[in-house]
């Protein structure tokens, strides 16, 4: 009794589409046609990492994957071993997650998690989500997100890959708005997934001017290369451009406007609408807003309020730029190069924060 069939499958667009069929006393026989039959149905056309789980009452995981990797994982990466890694124990899930639920009643209070990412405003800060044992029960303390460098260009969708957060963090992560859509793609919210994950959302804001001057740097981040057709001229035209990114995030989602994010080929600036949702959403939706100039004063305020152990991976900066450590552990840039240009948007909705 208890059966539970998962299927999972990546597509190009990097979103994993999830169908849960639940049934109750299936005899081996029935299973494994089911198996067989998801198999042949979820066929892809194109070389795609398949998952199928079959899980007895929390008490059995037989996995079955085929042997090809999508194309962004045929490359050497942050990972010397790019297979997913799966925890020893977890056919201790149900029990796991009982005690974790006990042991951390805070954490456990704005379950299931979403991370909004706004880009380069701290994706260290998916170490800080990942080593919390009431997140991420399974999490050892070097399975951490490793520094960009060297062949390391995409540590974070390269560790949601070799660590997927379904294993690892069942059932404390949301369905509608996962780690993988904030990691990969910088989700914004519309209507319904704002809904859906009012009170859960977790994110680290960045002072409007700071972050579009580390996008210029981190090569043009957020660019619309397909309406310029070229890089931008300097710093200040990047930053005129993809103004009011985070603005866009909190009062759009991308999918149904055909976007992979509001902060991506989006040239429209927010509207005056836009910013006082955004203010409203900040305000209501968050159960944590960390600051990335403030970065150690924010990791320490995350466990203020929803306990678990302060590690050192935490205060790490796996993307370090060119700006100058301040005090709090955040980054400054000499903001002269944006020849007086302020962002008044993001601007409007950091101040609220």
């Amino acid at each position: 009794p208890g059966l539970k069939l998962v299927c999972t499958r990546k597509q190009t667009h990097f979103l994993v589409l999830r169908s849960y069929c639940t049934s109750m006393a299936f005899k081996a026989r029935t299973m494994a046609l089911i198996a067989g039959a998801v198999l042949l149905l979820a066929r892809p056309a194109f070389a795609f990492q398949r998952t199928v789980s079959l899980a007895v009452a929390g008490t059995r995981q037989v996995t079955l994957e085929s042997e090809e990797l999508p194309h962004h994982r045929k490359h050497v990466g942050c990972f010397e071993d790019l297979s997913t890694a799966y925890p020893a124990d977890i056919l201790k899930a149900d029990f796991v997650a009982e005690t974790v639920d006990a042991e951390y009643p805070k954490i456990a209070s704005v379950s299931p998690v979403a991370w909004f990412h706004v880009p380069k405003a701290g994706s260290s800060f998916l170490n800080v989500l990942y080593q919390h044992p009431g997140i991420c029960p399974f999490t050892t303390d070097d399975m951490v997100v490793p520094a960009t460098g060297g062949t390391c260009s995409r540590p974070v969708p390269e560790f949601l890959d070799k660590y997927p957060e379904r294993e690892w963090c069942p059932g404390s992560t949301s369905k509608t708005f996962s780690f993988e859509s904030a990691g990969r793609n910088h989700w914004g919210l519309d209507d319904f997934l704002f809904e859906q994950n009012r009170g859960h959302l977790f994110m680290m804001a960045r002072q409007p001017e700071q972050r579009a001057i580390s996008a210029y740097n981190y090569h043009f981040h957020g660019w619309p290369d397909k309406s310029f057709g070229r890089d931008p001229k300097d710093e200040r035209e990047f930053a005129e451009v993809v103004q009011g990114c985070m603005t866009k995030m909190l009062a759009h989602h991308p999918i149904s406007e055909g976007q992979a994010s509001p902060c991506f080929g989006h040239v429209v600036p927010p509207t005056a609408a836009d910013v006082l949702l955004a203010k409203q959403r900040l305000r209501e939706g968050f159960a944590f807003v960390g600051l990335t100039e403030e970065w150690n004063l924010s990791v320490c305020l995350f466990h203020v309020k929803y306990g678990g152990p302060c590690k050192d991976v935490e205060f790490e900066d796996i993307r370090p730029g060119r700006a100058v450590k301040t005090e709090g552990n955040g980054t400054e840039y000499d903001t002269s190069v944006l020849r007086g240009f302020v962002d008044e948007f993001d601007g409007e909705v950091y101040k609220k924060r």
